[in-house]
């Protein structure tokens, strides 16, 4: 891929005294922004969010990791800070994909670690199915790989709500019309209890929600939050990922919205993966377990910096 350099920015963060660089790269459809922070000797780490189409601002606390290495956060086509085309053909698992091959080509990183979250997963997943160069290993958090497997445990977890609930929401869904408040505020008891699992949501997640790629969502997840209806609905490349060589770390919450059985059975289908579980966490163990979290990350990107 050809990348082009619009504008880069070097400067050194005060309060932790640690390198910035910031600036854009041309991609299919447009710029994307990143901001690159540390210079350690580790391998760096390029952090790919959700959503799908989530800005980086809620993956941020992996900025403590800098200490040791460089950790490129990026904004997505379409979201917070990078180019917002009106283009409905750019919303595809492989064009994002591409977004973390052309941050590499323009960083120059020779060598890098992954680390993707929710729907960035299969992003992620589509990267490492390029048998990249120098890939160290992934992390996988919360992993979503499978548009059918999604459904089936959404549909599980919304059994566990009030009868209100869960009829309220599969009404609307059933009749697209989703638009309507009612279904917003059933949707809402459902995200608070395996999102958030009754933790408050902090600015960041509120700054990543107010920049999200509103196109990108509507085509690849759609309007339906259980019985998703965008192009991720069929999307399953599970049984390619024996051909992914590099080590795996997944991780989960024990009440979240990837359980451990599924995240058991994606695990199976790597040839060198481990998952950790985090017990008192829903989806987002980063929030509701941070230390762990952050040390379990550390420790395999420690066991993986030689390749």
């Amino acid at each position: 891929m050809i990348c082009v350099v619009l504008l880069a920015l070097a400067t050194i963060g005060c309060a932790s005294n640690r390198r910035v660089e910031e600036g854009y790269v041309e991609v299919t459809g447009g710029k994307i922004w990143y901001r690159m922070v540390g210079s350690g000797p580790g391998t760096p780490l390029i952090v790919v969010a959700g959503g799908p189409g989530l800005s980086h601002d809620y993956l941020r606390s992996l900025e403590a990791l800098s200490d040791e290495r460089p950790i490129v956060f990026y904004d997505q086509l379409g979201s917070g800070r990078s180019d917002h085309p009106a283009d409905d053909q750019l919303w595809t698992p492989h064009r994002f994909a591409m977004e973390i091959d052309a941050l590499r080509d323009h960083l120059e990183l020779s060598s890098a670690f992954i680390f993707a979250d929710d729907w960035g997963c299969v992003f992620g997943s589509e990267y490492l199915l390029l048998q990249p160069s120098g890939l160290r290993g992934a992390i996988f958090s919360g992993p979503i790989f499978s548009g059918q497997r999604y459904i089936a445990d959404a549909e599980h977890l919304l059994d566990q709500l009030p009868r209100e609930t869960r009829q309220t929401i599969r009404r609307h869904e059933h009749d697209l019309s989703t638009g309507a408040s009612e279904y917003r505020d059933a949707y809402q008891k459902f995200f608070d209890r395996f999102i958030f699992s009754g933790w408050n949501k902090p600015s960041e997640w509120n700054a990543s929600i107010s920049k999200q790629s509103r196109d990108a969502y509507r085509v690849l997840h759609g309007s339906n939050q259980i019985e998703i209806s965008g192009l991720l609905r069929t999307y399953d490349r599970l049984a390619e990922f024996d051909q992914i060589k590099a080590p795996v770390l997944m991780t989960c919450g024990q009440q979240g919205i990837v359980p451990p059985d599924t995240a058991a059975l994606y695990l199976s289908k790597f040839h060198n993966a481990r998952l950790v579980v985090f017990q008192q966490s829903a989806h987002m163990p980063i929030y509701q377990e941070h230390e762990s979290f952050l040390g379990t990350i550390r420790a395999f990107l420690h066991d993986h910096d030689g390749g």
